[in-house]
């Protein structure tokens, strides 16, 4: 048995997920037990097929089951900040993008979103506003970025952008 070990290693489980394209390894598992992320498809089918760890070629032919998921929701993700107040004077092209931190289920995702402003809002009249107007324009605005994760927005975030004239 030791010799098996040192050549073949130990035993493992290797859990893909079917793909159009075939089988994507997602994890190798040496117990009983695993964690992996699920891609964001609903009812995705996964394939366990055990092997040794030092030899895939002698990989079972594996066993199939259909995952019940409705893959991620707005309400699996969590957000931070949802709100935030910024300062700026005149004259410079307004280019801010806030600082935002997700999570899913406990995990970072944050590397894994996608920030873009969606709307700014003139506070006073309650118009649509430009780019233009929030780089030159003294005022109040309220600009709203979208917030995405696995291509699912997940929320909103909201800066609000005390736009001042260099003499206050």
């Amino acid at each position: 048995m030791g010799y098996n070990n040192s050549v073949l290693g130990s035993v493992v489980y290797n859990i893909y997920v079917k793909t159009g394209g075939g089988l994507q390894l997602l994890t190798t598992a040496s117990g009983s037990s695993a964690s992996v992320k699920l891609p964001n498809v609903s009812n995705p089918k996964l394939v366990v097929k055990s092997s040794y760890s030092n030899f895939r070629g002698a990989e079972s032919s594996g066993v199939e089951t259909q995952v019940d998921y409705k893959g991620i929701s707005a309400n699996d993700v969590i957000i931070t900040p949802t709100s935030e107040r910024i300062e700026r004077e005149t004259g410079s092209n307004f280019n801010y993008k806030p600082s935002v931190k997700a999570t899913a289920h406990g995990e970072d995702v944050t590397s894994e979103i996608t920030v873009n402003r969606s709307s700014i809002i003139d506070r006073k009249t309650g118009d649509k506003a430009t780019e233009n107007d929030i780089s030159n324009k003294a005022g109040i605005y309220l600009v709203t970025y979208d917030v995405k994760y696995a291509d699912v927005s997940v929320g909103k975030v909201e800066v609000t952008v005390i736009v001042k004239t260099e003499e206050g």
